[in-house]
């Protein structure tokens, strides 16, 4: 039954970019968290309010919501998903929206080891007619991560993983290619801590 509720307020901000000041910004942040029984969990946080329009420097507002579930089966499986919705908006248009999932999956097979693997999708919807140049009109992109994790002492950390990486677009004249892969890797990492 646990929750917990945060607001900040940041007021009479000032931040410096290209050559302008930009004063008198403000932004709410939030934070709300349950945790209604010990296996799952809820929470929601994010802001609103003025934020720069780096691509175009000027001065807009934002808000973004960051929603999340997380599942506990049992000691070994853990299960997360989240997501965060971006909106930026100047002199009364939208000039893009983002949105990126994430699933995150852990099996525990003891307190040394286990699997991670996670899955990522990320969508940008630009407004064209916003944007002083030319730009994608939609962009997408796919992550997933296998990893492996074995822990031998307190400070020696075995790592085993592999990753595929993917992109696709929306141009501006409305041509599209779809999400093709871009990039593997296996990756094997040891970390060690030594003490003279």
């Amino acid at each position: 039954g646990q929750l917990s509720v945060g607001v900040w307020p940041n007021l009479f901000m000032k931040e410096y970019f290209g050559g302008t000041t930009y004063e008198g910004m403000s932004q709410v942040w939030f934070d709300v968290r349950a945790a209604p029984s010990g296996s799952w969990s809820v929470g929601l946080n994010g802001n609103a309010g003025d934020e720069i329009d780096y691509a175009n420097e000027g001065l807009g507002s934002e808000i973004r919501l960051s929603p999340e579930v997380a599942l506990r089966l049992g000691r070994r499986v853990e299960l997360g998903v989240t997501h965060t919705f971006q909106r930026l908006e100047r002199d009364g248009q939208r000039v893009f929206t983002a949105n990126l999932s994430q699933l995150r999956s852990v099996y525990n097979f003891s307190t040394r080891s286990f699997v991670r693997a996670i899955v990522q999708y990320r969508r940008t919807d630009r407004n064209p007619g916003a944007y002083a140049a030319n730009v994608d009109h939609r962009t997408e992109g796919l992550f997933a991560q296998l990893l492996y994790a074995y822990k031998v002492n307190p400070q020696t950390v075995l790592f085993l993983g592999y990753a595929e990486d993917g992109s696709g677009l929306t141009d501006f004249q409305q041509q599209r290619t779809p999400i093709t892969v871009q990039g593997r890797t296996f990756f094997l990492k040891l970390g060690y801590a030594w003490r003279p």
